[in-house]
């Protein structure tokens, strides 16, 4: 029996995998600043500024995880790594036809700052979940979501 591969191009790089690899690419984009959005949010000069950024990639799941479960173990995973880890608030949405699990968090950074976070989230197999991670010093996610065409949130009550 032959093995068979599959050849597969990423960012101009060809790679020949053999059957059954699993994708689990990660992409991540910073952001360029903005006037709203300044690098001037740096504790003191000898800091980086922070750098918002976009990560996308694949996250293994439970094969029955529904919708709105994806998000109960990285976040119990998420709270024993870091103790400031907080949900703010969460729903699931519809984009497109399509239903989106979504989180906004914050938690405790580098250098004692408040990091944000919308994680948008949709079942791309029965055991994989295509996450998107939108990350900021700024709790005003729906206002940079805008800018990158992502969807805003309604918030939970």
């Amino acid at each position: 029996m032959a093995d068979l591969r599959l050849t597969h191009t990423f960012h101009g790089i060809s790679l020949t995998l053999p059957e059954g690899s699993e994708d689990r690419s990660i992409y991540r984009f910073t952001l360029p600043h903005t006037k709203k959005r300044s690098p001037q949010l740096v504790r003191h000069a000898a800091e980086p500024a922070f750098q918002e950024n976009l990560v996308l990639g694949l996250q293994p799941v439970a094969p029955d995880t529904t919708l709105a479960e994806l998000f109960v173990q990285p976040n119990r995973a998420s709270l024993q790594q870091t103790p400031s880890f907080r949900v703010l608030a969460w729903g699931v949405l519809e984009q497109a036809a399509e239903s989106l699990a979504w989180q906004d968090v914050c938690f405790t950074g580098p250098n004692q700052m408040q990091v944000f976070q919308r994680q948008l989230a949709r079942l791309a197999s029965p055991t994989m979940a295509a996450v998107l991670v939108l990350t900021s010093a700024h709790k005003d996610l729906d206002a940079l979501a805008r800018t990158l065409g992502l969807p805003t949130c309604v918030r939970e009550a």
